[in-house]
């Protein structure tokens, strides 16, 4: 299985355009993948938040939210899109399923 293949059926759009290829990553599942549990008040401002198990600040579950607003990964390239080394995190991730 491809990382496209892998990508799309976990729920990536596929977009091409212009001579671009790219799979883009609902953040839901991005926070899935990194292992960034956040829950949120009625607002749907962060109200606590977990990265691994670990409890994190809410500005930094924020932050990281932005960051994986908008991941995508790009086919002709071969890698991951993003901000603060997100793209790392999320590429070993996928990467390690698929090789199994």
């Amino acid at each position: 299985m491809t990382m496209v293949e892998m990508l799309l059926g976990l729920g990536g759009r596929r977009w091409t355009k212009g001579g671009n290829d790219r799979v883009y990553i609902p953040v839901s599942l991005s926070c899935d993948l990194i292992g960034l549990c956040v829950s949120r008040y009625g607002s749907g401002n962060v109200s606590s938040a977990t990265l691994n198990g670990d409890r994190i600040s809410n500005t930094m579950a924020r932050e990281m939210l932005s960051d994986l607003d908008g991941i995508y990964y790009d086919v002709a390239a071969d890698k991951f899109a993003s901000c603060h080394g997100v793209a790392s995190a999320l590429r070993a991730r996928l990467a390690s399923a698929v090789a199994s």
